[in-house]
């Protein structure tokens, strides 16, 4: 495989779409709304142990 310059540009296009497809835009949103509830939740268990 090392030496087949071919088909590591076909692995490295196949890796590269299925990451773009993954991160497509409604997974983007989602990310952002669990990180941001989670945000949410870590600043309520600080406000709460003062």
């Amino acid at each position: 495989l090392a030496g087949d310059v071919e088909r590591l540009k076909r692995y490295r296009q196949s890796i590269r779409e299925s990451v773009l497809e993954k991160a497509s835009e409604p997974h983007a949103k989602q990310f952002t709304r669990d990180l941001e509830e989670l945000y949410r939740q870590l600043l309520a268990r600080k406000h709460r142990q003062k």
